[in-house]
C-alpha cells in the first residue's frame, strides 16, 4: 500500500507541472528491456539494454583452434558475447563456449582429445567382450554384405569416436540441458550442408552432439548425417564464415573469425578428403569474401603453413587467435560503447543538489548510499542514466523511474522493490535433501529477492546436480505464495526410452546393454557407458541420443544405423617357423537379430589346414552367461628335436567339436566350463619323430581368463591371465586319461620416455599319462629366446620372462619398436626335481613395425647352451 501512494504521488507531482506548463521535470531512462528477458534466476527480470556482439566462427580444422584464442581476449577484457554462429570446427568451440565452458576450459578440453585418434571408429578394447578380443587384429582385409549387396562405407569413418569425445565434454558442461540452443547460456546457431538438395542447413535446436557432428562431417572422410531426412554435411560447403546468420540473431556487432583453409599445393593433395577440401575452399572463395564484407570487424589471422590436420601445434594456433584478436579489441570496445544519446545529453550539465528516494518498503536508501556518494554537484543526463543503472544492477529492483527537477536541482528517485520472502521452499527434488540445497543459496529467508544473487544460487544449484552427473536437472519454475519461495526442481527422471532404426536387431539386445530404464533419473555416466556398451556390440555403424522433453516428461531416445551383418575377411601371415599361412572366413554376426554369431573359417599353409565353424553367443538373453559350439577338422606339421637339434617332421591330426557355457566377468574376462570329444592321429612324415598313434578322447576343460590389455599387437598397459585345467578319463569315455594344470601371467606397464616393461610367469604340468599331442610345447620369439619354434616338448615346463620395449620416435608415419627379452625356464618330460642346472637362459633383441597391413617383426636370439635362432613375422597372428 505504501510503494502504490508513493507511486500515485510521484505520478501527480508529473501530471500537475504539465498541466501547468511546467518544464522543469525531466525523466531519465535506464534503458530496459521492455519484457522481463532474464530467465536464470528465480523469477524474471528485466536486463539493461547495451549493444549486442555475435561471433561468426568459420571452419578451418586444426586453424579453427585460434577461436580460442580469440574468446581468450574477449573474456581477458570483459567483452561479453550475446550470440554464435559456427560452421565445422568453428561450430565446435562455439558449442563449448554456449554451454558455458570459460576460454581457459575450452583451451584445456583442446589439449585433452587424441585428435589424430578422432577419426578412428573401433570401439576401445577394454569395452568387448572376451571373444570379440580374441577375434580382432587378424584380417588383412574384410567386405561387408547387406542381404548379399556390398554395404560401401561412404566415407573413411562413420564419425561415431566424434559423437562418443562430444558427448562426453558436453555431457559435463555447465550449462542446463536445452534442446533449444537459444536457450543455452550462449545462443548458438551451428551451420550444415544437406548433401541432398545442395542447400545450407540452420540447426538451432535438436541435439547439440549431432549438430556439432554433421557441421564437422567433411566429405569422404566422415559419413553423412542423417537427421530429419536431410543428409548432413560439412557446413563448410555452403557456409564458412556465417556472418549473416550471425546478424539474423539481434546482433548489433557481428565479429567475425575467418580462419579458412587456403588452396593446397599440389604435394598436399593425396588423400580423397584432402581433394574434396580443395574442391570446397575454390567453391567458397567468393560467398566468403561477400560475407566478410557485411562484417562489422574482421579477424583473418595469417597461417602460412599451418593446415587443417596440424594439431600438434596447437599452441602455435591458439597464440596467433590471441595476438590478432588482440589488436582489434579497441576497435570492438569502441563500438560497444558508442552512444546512441544526442550531443545535448552527453555535454549539457544539470546540478543536483539532493536526491529523495521513495518507493522503499523493506530496504533503506541508506543501505545504497555509496552509489549517491558524490565527488562533484554537476552531472550529464547519461552520467545521471548511469547512476540509476548502477542502482538496479544491485539486483533488489523490479523497476527504477529518475526524474530530476531542473528548477530545485532535485533527483527524484522511484523505486518497485523486488517482493520480499520469509520462507524457501523445494519441491520435486529426491537426490539431495532440502538442507543440501539450501547449503547452495546465498538468498535467505526474510530478505529481498535479488536477482544477482538469485542468478548465482541457480547455477550454485544446477552445478551441484551436474557435478553428481545428474545432466537434465533443471528449475521448472518458481512461484511466491503467501511470501514463500516456492522452487519446483525437474531432477530429470526418464520416463521412457524409445529406439530409432532397429531393422533387425531385436529390443532386447540393446536392452541388455542399456544402464539406465524407466523411472531412473538420467546421469551422465551411465548414459555414457550404455552408448559405448552399444557400439561394441558392432553391430551398428552408429549410435545416437537425443532426450525428447515436453515438461517434466523426458523420452530417452536412442538412434541406431545397423552395419551389414554378414562379413567376409581374409589374412595372411608368414614366419620361418610355421612359412607362408592364409585364412578365410564367412561370418553371419547377428544371427535371427538376437546376437548370435556363426562362422565358417578356413585356414591353408605349407604346414596347417584346418577347418572350423560355428555359433557364439556373448550374451545370452539380458545375462552374462555366454555360450560356444564349435567344430574343426585339420591337421598341422611340427618339426620334432632332441637336445633342440631337428630330427625329423611329423603330422598331428583332429576331428573336434566342443561345447563352452561361461560367465562373462563384465568386459575383462570369462569363467568358462567346456566339453569336447577329439579324435587325435599323431603320424611321423620323415626322419626321427615320435610313434605313430591314434586315440580319441572326451575332455573337460575349467578355464579362468582375464585381458585387460589396451590394444594387440604392442600393448601399453593391461594384464593377461589365464588359469586352465583340464581333465580327460574313461569314465568320460576317452580312451586315455590324464589330467593337466597350467596358469600364464603377463602385465604391461607404461614407463617414461617411450618404454613399456612387461613381465611374464607361465607354468604348466601334466600327469604321465598325458599323450605327446597333449604335451606342453616351448621355443620360439613367443615362448623362449634362442630356440626355434616347439623345441622343447614335456609334461612339466616353467619360464620367467621379462621384456622391455621402446618405441622410436621417428619416423612418424608407422610406429616402429625395439625390445630386449630375457627368458628364464626350462622343459621336463616326467617329475623330477627342479635343480638350479636344468635351467636354460635365453636372451634377444627383436625390431618391429606397425604397419595397416599387419606387424613386422625381426630379431635374434641366444640361448644359453650355445643356440641361437633368427625371427620373422610379418602379418596379424590368426
Amino acid at each position: 500500500m505504501r510503494v502504490q501512494i508513493h507511486y500515485f504521488l510521484f505520478a501527480f507531482v508529473i501530471f500537475f507541472s504539465s498541466l501547468f506548463g511546467q518544464s522543469h521535470f525531466i525523466s531519465i531512462s535506464i534503458g530496459l528491456e521492455s519484457t522481463p528477458t532474464g530467465n536464470d534466476a528465480f523469477f524474471p527480470y528485466r536486463q539493461i539494454k547495451r549493444p549486442q556482439l555475435a561471433l561468426a566462427l568459420s571452419g578451418g580444422g586444426a586453424r579453427g583452434l585460434a577461436h580460442i584464442g580469440v574468446l581468450k581476449v574477449l573474456e581477458r577484457h570483459g567483452i561479453p558475447v550475446d550470440a554464435i554462429a559456427g560452421t565445422s570446427m568453428g561450430a565446435v568451440i562455439g558449442a563449448l563456449a554456449a554451454v558455458g565452458y570459460s576460454a581457459g576450459q575450452i583451451d584445456s578440453i583442446a589439449h585433452t582429445i587424441d585428435w589424430n585418434e578422432i577419426i578412428k571408429d573401433a570401439p576401445p578394447r577394454k569395452q568387448l567382450f572376451l571373444g570379440q578380443k580374441e577375434q580382432k587384429s587378424k584380417a588383412l582385409f574384410q567386405i561387408r554384405f547387406e542381404k548379399l549387396s556390398l554395404d560401401f562405407q561412404p566415407a573413411y569413418t562413420a564419425g561415431q569416436k566424434m559423437s562418443t569425445v562430444l558427448t562426453e565434454i558436453l555431457l559435463k558442461s555447465p550449462c542446463p540441458f536445452a534442446s533449444d540452443f537459444y536457450h543455452l547460456s550462449i545462443p548458438l546457431k551451428i551451420i550444415a550442408s544437406d548433401l541432398l538438395t545442395g542447400t545450407k542447413v540452420v540447426l538451432s535446436q535438436g541435439s547439440l552432439v549431432d549438430a556439432c557432428r554433421a557441421s564437422m562431417a567433411i566429405p569422404l572422410l566422415f559419413t553423412p548425417l542423417e537427421i530429419e531426412g536431410k543428409l548432413l554435411v560439412d557446413g563448410g560447403l555452403v557456409d564458412n564464415v556465417p556472418v549473416r546468420e550471425a546478424k539474423r540473431m539481434d546482433a548489433d556487432i557481428v565479429l567475425a573469425v575467418d580462419v579458412s583453409s587456403k588452396l593446397r599445393p599440389r604435394n598436399a593433395l593425396k588423400a580423397p578428403w584432402e581433394i574434396a577440401d580443395q574442391v570446397t575452399t575454390i567453391m567458397q572463395q567468393d560467398n566468403i569474401q561477400e560475407q566478410l564484407r557485411e562484417a562489422d570487424i574482421v579477424i583473418q589471422p595469417p597461417m602460412e603453413g599451418i593446415s587443417n590436420m596440424d594439431f600438434d601445434r596447437m599452441d602455435e594456433i591458439i597464440a596467433i587467435g590471441e595476438q590478432y584478436a588482440e589488436a582489434v579489441v579497441d576497435r570492438i570496445e569502441a563500438l560497444l560503447s558508442k552512444s546512441q544519446e544526442s550531443p545535448e545529453e552527453t555535454t549539457k550539465w544539470y546540478p543536483i543538489d539532493r536526491v529523495h528516494f521513495s518507493g522503499f518498503s523493506f530496504l533503506s536508501p541508506e543501505s545504497l548510499a555509496t552509489h549517491f556518494a558524490f565527488s562533484k554537484n554537476q552531472f550529464t543526463f547519461s552520467e545521471i542514466s548511469w547512476l540509476g543503472k548502477s542502482l538496479y544492477q544491485t539486483g533488489h529492483f523490479e523497476n527504477i523511474r529518475l526524474q530530476l527537477d531542473t528548477l530545485r536541482h532535485i533527483l527524484f528517485i522511484q523505486v518497485k522493490e523486488n517482493p520480499k520472502i520469509n520462507h524457501i521452499q523445494f519441491q520435486g527434488n529426491t537426490v539431495f535433501p532440502d538442507s543440501v540445497l539450501r547449503q547452495c543459496l546465498t538468498t535467505k529467508e526474510g530478505s529481498v529477492l535479488n536477482f544477482q544473487t538469485g542468478r548465482q544460487d541457480v547455477k550454485n544449484i544446477m552445478s551441484l546436480y551436474h557435478k553428481a552427473g545428474y545432466v537434465l536437472a533443471s528449475i521448472q519454475k518458481t512461484e511466491i505464495i503467501d511470501s514463500t519461495l516456492i522452487i519446483h526442481l525437474d531432477e530429470g527422471k526418464i520416463s521412457k526410452i524409445a529406439f530409432q532404426g532397429l531393422q533387425r536387431t531385436k529390443p532386447f539386445v540393446v536392452q541388455r546393454e542399456i544402464l539406465l530404464k524407466s523411472g531412473d533419473i538420467l546421469r551422465a555416466d551411465l548414459l555414457q557407458q550404455s552408448l559405448e556398451n552399444l557400439y561394441s556390440t558392432e553391430y551398428f555403424e552408429s549410435v545416437r541420443y537425443r532426450v525428447l522433453s515436453q515438461e517434466q516428461t523426458h523420452t530417452l531416445l536412442f538412434i541406431f544405423k545397423e552395419k551389414g551383418f554378414t562379413l567376409f575377411r581374409a589374412g595372411l601371415h608368414h614366419d620361418n617357423q610355421r612359412k607362408l599361412q592364409t585364412f578365410m572366413e564367412w561370418i553371419e554376426e547377428n544371427v535371427f537379430g538376437i546376437g548370435l554369431e556363426g562362422n565358417v573359417t578356413g585356414k591353408w599353409g605349407a604346414r596347417d589346414r584346418k577347418l572350423n565353424g560355428g555359433f557364439r553367443a556373448n550374451q545370452i538373453f539380458k545375462t552374462l552367461i555366454t555360450a560356444q559350439m564349435q567344430w574343426s577338422l585339420g591337421s598341422e606339421d611340427f618339426t620334432y628335436y632332441e637336445s633342440f637339434n631337428r630330427k625329423g617332421e611329423y603330422r598331428i591330426g583332429s576331428a573336434k567339436w566342443e561345447a563352452l557355457i561361461g560367465q562373462q566377468m563384465r568386459r575383462f574376462g570369462t569363467l568358462s566350463l567346456q566339453f569336447a570329444r577329439e579324435n587325435l592321429s599323431l603320424r611321423p612324415l620323415h626322419g626321427t619323430a615320435p610313434s605313430k598313434e591314434h586315440f580319441s578322447i572326451f575332455t573337460i576343460k575349467i578355464k579362468s581368463e582375464v585381458d585387460t590389455r589396451d590394444r594387440l599387437p604392442f600393448p601399453n598397459s593391461g594384464k593377461y591371465h589365464i588359469l586352465e585345467y583340464e581333465t580327460a578319463g574313461k569314465f568320460l569315455g576317452s580312451r586315455i586319461s590324464y589330467t593337466k594344470l597350467s596358469s600364464s601371467m603377463e602385465s604391461f606397464y607404461p614407463l617414461r620416455y617411450g618404454f613399456v616393461f612387461r613381465p611374464r610367469i607361465f607354468w604348466g604340468t601334466a600327469d604321465l599319462a598325458a599323450p605327446f599331442p597333449k604335451q606342453y610345447h616351448l621355443g620360439g620369439m613367443d615362448t623362449f629366446m634362442g630356440l626355434p619354434e616347439d623345441a622343447m616338448v614335456g609334461r612339466q615346463f616353467i619360464v620367467c620372462s621379462g621384456e622391455v620395449r621402446y618405441t622410436l620416435p621417428y619416423p612418424k608415419w608407422f610406429k616402429h619398436y625395439v625390445h630386449l627379452r630375457y627368458d628364464l625356464g626350462s622343459m621336463w618330460i616326467k617329475y623330477s626335481h627342479i635343480r638350479a642346472k636344468d635351467f636354460k637362459h635365453g636372451i634377444g633383441f627383436l625390431f618391429s613395425i606397425q604397419t595397416p597391413l599387419g606387424p613386422i617383426q625381426s630379431g635374434m636370439g641366444w640361448m644359453s647352451d650355445g643356440k641361437k635362432e633368427f625371427y620373422f613375422s610379418a602379418g596379424y597372428r590368426f
